[in-house]
C-alpha cells in the first residue's frame, strides 16, 4: 500500500467517525457529575477556586484505581500507572533535555564547536543505548503518567495545571522555549498543534476511559511569542457515545493566539 493511499484511507475513516451518526460504538455513560458548559465551540473563562492541581489529580486517580492495597479496582484509565521508572531524577532529566535543546538553539556556533557538541551528544547516545529496555512498557519516556506530557521532553512544558474532572475542563501555563522556534522568531505551528493534542487529550482523558486522537483542527489567530508565559484552556464540548469533542484556546493575556477543535474516540477494552 502506498503512503498516499494509506493517508487517504485514514482520512476517510476519521471523517466517517466524525460524521456518521450511527458510528457510536458501545454506548458509555459519562460520570454522574458531568456538567458540560452551556456554550459550544468557545472556551469559557476559568472559574476561580475550581479544579485541583495536576499532582493532586494524579494522586486522586491512583487512589481510586488501586486503593490502599495497590490493586487496580476498575478498568484502564490514562492516569493510573503506578510505576515510577527513573524515580525523581527522571523529571530533572526531562528538564535538562529541554534546556539542552534551547541552549543549542540559542547558541552562535562555529564548525569546531558543532563538532565538540556532536561528540558529547554521541557519547550520551552510546550510554543511553546500552540501557535499552527489552519491553517497551518498561521505558520511561512517555510512560510517566505522574508527569506532565507523560514525561516526554518533546511536549512543551506545562505548568500550573488545574484539572476539573466534573466540569470536563483543564487549564495550564506554557512557555515555548527557543528550540520550538519557527519562522520569524515565533513558535512553530507544529509545536502549537503538539501542545493542543497533548492538552486536549489530557482534558478528554481526565477521570474517564482512555481515548485516542481521531481529529485535530487548529486555527492560528496571531503570532505566538517565544520565551513568554502563555495560558492554554480546554473543555469537553460534548460526548456522543465513544466520541468526545474537545475545544481549546491558547492565549497571551487577552490576545487569542490559536484555538483548536478535536475529536477523541474511546478505545475498545482490548486496545487500552
Amino acid at each position: 500500500m502506498t503512503l498516499g493511499l494509506a493517508s487517504r484511507l485514514y482520512s476517510a475513516s476519521v471523517e466517517s467517525a466524525r460524521h456518521d451518526p450511527d458510528d457510536q460504538g458501545t454506548p458509555r455513560t459519562a460520570p454522574e457529575a458531568w456538567s458540560p458548559p452551556e456554550s459550544s465551540g468557545e472556551v469559557e473563562p476559568w472559574p476561580e477556586g475550581v479544579g485541583v492541581t495536576f499532582d493532586d489529580f494524579i494522586r486522586q486517580q491512583e487512589e481510586a484505581a488501586y486503593g490502599e492495597g495497590g490493586f487496580r479496582s476498575y478498568g484502564p484509565s490514562w492516569a493510573t500507572k503506578p510505576h515510577r521508572y527513573g524515580g525523581a531524577e527522571y523529571k530533572r532529566l526531562v528538564r535538562v533535555l529541554r534546556k539542552t535543546r534551547d541552549a543549542i538553539a540559542e547558541a552562535r556556533l562555529d564548525e569546531s564547536q558543532c563538532a565538540m557538541l556532536a561528540d558529547e551528544c554521541e557519547r550520551v547516545i552510546e550510554y543511553a543505548r546500552s540501557l535499552r529496555a527489552d519491553d517497551p512498557f518498561q521505558t520511561v519516556w512517555a510512560n510517566r503518567f505522574d508527569l506532565t506530557g507523560r514525561g516526554s521532553a518533546l511536549v512543551p512544558p506545562l505548568e500550573e495545571i488545574l484539572v476539573d474532572v466534573a466540569g470536563g475542563r483543564a487549564r495550564a501555563d506554557v512557555t515555548f522555549g527557543t528550540s520550538y522556534v519557527g519562522a520569524g522568531n515565533a513558535a512553530h505551528g507544529g509545536a502549537i498543534a503538539l501542545l493542543f493534542d497533548e492538552f486536549l487529550g489530557l482534558t478528554a482523558n481526565a477521570g474517564r476511559p482512555v481515548v485516542r486522537t481521531a481529529y485535530l483542527h487548529v486555527n492560528y489567530r496571531n503570532v505566538t511569542p517565544m520565551r513568554t508565559k502563555l495560558s492554554v484552556h480546554a473543555h469537553i464540548d460534548r460526548i456522543e457515545g465513544r466520541k468526545r469533542y474537545v475545544v481549546g484556546e491558547l492565549r497571551h493575556g487577552d490576545t487569542l493566539l490559536a484555538d483548536a477543535e478535536s475529536l477523541f474516540v474511546e478505545l475498545q477494552p482490548w486496545h487500552s
